[in-house]
């Protein structure tokens, strides 16, 4: 079972309804993933995961972002609700782009004033509050992409 962090509340896109927006990480790369309404429904993975065999860079706090077909307007709606920022960086996956987004809520928020040091720490921390007993349980455990 995968463990999330609430992150903040996210209003409705397009086609998405919208909710608590909560993060966790994709186990195949260790990047962020960013889920509404986990364990519902209604539950949406607003985030993708870009692994594979030309993966972009990972950056500590920084997410991918679907904004196509049924994503449709979610990352502008993340930023409308001051929880991502948008990069302005894309990258092609199949036919369209994943956007990338810094996280401005949650654990990674302001995190550009704090020292290497510092940031390596408060990963740790999140990767063992996250990960914690269950880390080789979750590490090959997918949480899917919509």
């Amino acid at each position: 079972m995968n463990k999330f962090k609430k992150l903040g509340y996210c209003g409705p896109a397009v086609i998405c309804k919208g909710g608590m927006v909560e993060i966790t990480k994709y186990p195949a790369d260790d990047s962020i993933a960013l889920v509404v309404n986990p364990g519902t429904e209604d539950a949406e993975t607003y985030s993708v995961c870009l692994a594979g065999e030309y993966p972009p860079p990972i950056k500590e706090g920084h997410v991918w972002l679907k904004g196509w077909s049924e994503n449709k307007g979610v990352p502008a709606a993340l930023e409308a609700a001051k929880l991502i920022e948008l990069t302005g960086n894309t990258w092609t996956t199949g036919y369209v782009e994943a956007q990338e987004a810094r996280l401005i809520a949650g654990p990674w928020a302001d995190q550009e004033d704090y020292t290497e040091e510092e940031k390596e720490a408060i990963a740790e921390d999140w990767d063992r509050e996250m990960l914690g007993d269950d880390a080789d349980i979750l590490a090959g455990h997918d949480i899917g992409n919509k």
